[in-house]
C-alpha cells in the first residue's frame, strides 16, 4: 500500500539533492608523509585548477605583472626626476627589489586563495590577488622580510668564502675564476634550499591556518623535509616538462621561421597558474586529511 503523504507537513527536498560544501579536512600542523607518486599528481592537479578557469588565470597573471611593471616605471621616473647620480638611481631600484621581496608572499597568499576557490568549483578573481593584504598582510610580509634576511646572509657568507679569492683570480688564470664561480654557485644553491623549503608552503599555512610567519616557515620546512621523495619526483617532472617545452618551441620557431616564438606568450602566462595550483595541491596533501 502506498504511503500517504501528510498534506500539512513542511515541504522537504530529497537528501540526494543536497550538496554540502567540499570537505577541507583537518589541519596537520607538522605535515604528513605522502606517497611518492603525489609528486606527479601535484602537477596534474595544478593543471586541472588552471584548466577550470584559464582566461581568468591569464588575466590575474597579467594584472600582477602590470602591478610590478608599474612600480618599476614609477621608481624609474622618480630616479630620473629627483636623483643626482646613477648611484642614487641604483639605490632606488635596490629599494624596489627589497619591497618586492616583502610583498611577494602577500600576493602569493592571495593567489593561494584563488587556487582554493578554483579547486572547490568557484571562479578565481582579480580580487583574490590582493586578498592577502586584508587577510594576513602582516604575517605574509614578515615571511618576505625573513627570507630577504636569509638571502642577505647567504650573500655575505658567499662573499666571505669566495669574494677575495675571486678578486685575486680576476688578474690570474681564467680557469681559476671559473672554478671559484662554479663552487660559489653550488654553495649558494645548497644554502638556498632550506629557504626555499621554508617558503614553499608558508603563504598557504598563513592564509588558510592562521600561523605566524616563523611557525609557517618552520612547518613548511618540516613538510618538505618529510616528503623529499615526492618533491624529487615533482622536480624531475617539472624539469622534464620544461625541457620538452623548450624543444617544442625551438622546433616550432625553426619550422615557422620564428613565428612560433609567439606561442611563448600564452605558455608563459599559463606556467605560473599551473605552478601555483601544484603548490596548493601539495599543501592540501601534506597538511590536511583531505587528499587529491
Amino acid at each position: 500500500m502506498a504511503e500517504q503523504k501528510n498534506p500539512y507537513a513542511a515541504p522537504s527536498a530529497p537528501v540526494a539533492d543536497f550538496h554540502p560544501p567540499q570537505e577541507r579536512g583537518a589541519f596537520i600542523k607538522e605535515g604528513q608523509v605522502v606517497p611518492a607518486g603525489q609528486g606527479w599528481d601535484w602537477w596534474r592537479h595544478g593543471f586541472a585548477i588552471f584548466r577550470a578557469r584559464p582566461w581568468m588565470w591569464v588575466l590575474i597573471v597579467l594584472v600582477m605583472g602590470g602591478v610590478f611593471l608599474a612600480a618599476a616605471a614609477i621608481v624609474g621616473t622618480l630616479g630620473m626626476a629627483i636623483t643626482r647620480s646613477p648611484v642614487d638611481t641604483v639605490m632606488l631600484f635596490g629599494l624596489l627589489v627589497i619591497a618586492m621581496y616583502i610583498v611577494a608572499p602577500i600576493f602569493s597568499g592571495g593567489l593561494m586563495l584563488a587556487a582554493r576557490a578554483a579547486d572547490e568549483g568557484d571562479s578565481p578573481t582579480v580580487g583574490h590577488l590582493f586578498a592577502g593584504f586584508n587577510q594576513a598582510g602582516g604575517a605574509l610580509a614578515a615571511v618576505g622580510v625573513l627570507l630577504l634576511v636569509g638571502y642577505i646572509v647567504i650573500g655575505v657568507i658567499q662573499f666571505m668564502l669566495f669574494g677575495m679569492g675571486y678578486t685575486r683570480g680576476m688578474a690570474g688564470n681564467p680557469a681559476t675564476v671559473l672554478q671559484h664561480s662554479a663552487l660559489a654557485s653550488l654553495v649558494s644553491l645548497a644554502l638556498s634550499i632550506p629557504l626555499v623549503m621554508g617558503s614553499w608552503f608558508a603563504s598557504c599555512l598563513i592564509v588558510f591556518n592562521g600561523l605566524s610567519a616563523l611557525d609557517a616557515i618552520r612547518a613548511s620546512f618540516l613538510g618538505c623535509l618529510k616528503n623529499i621523495v615526492p618533491f624529487l619526483i615533482y622536480g624531475l617532472v617539472g624539469l622534464g616538462f620544461g625541457i620538452a617545452l623548450v624543444v617544442v618551441l625551438w622546433v616550432l620557431a625553426l619550422i615557422t621561421l620564428g613565428l612560433g616564438v609567439i606561442l611563448m606568450i600564452p605558455l608563459a602566462l599559463s606556467i605560473a597558474p599551473i605552478l601555483l595550483g601544484s603548490i596548493y595541491a601539495g599543501y592540501r596533501d601534506i597538511y590536511t586529511t583531505q587528499r587529491s
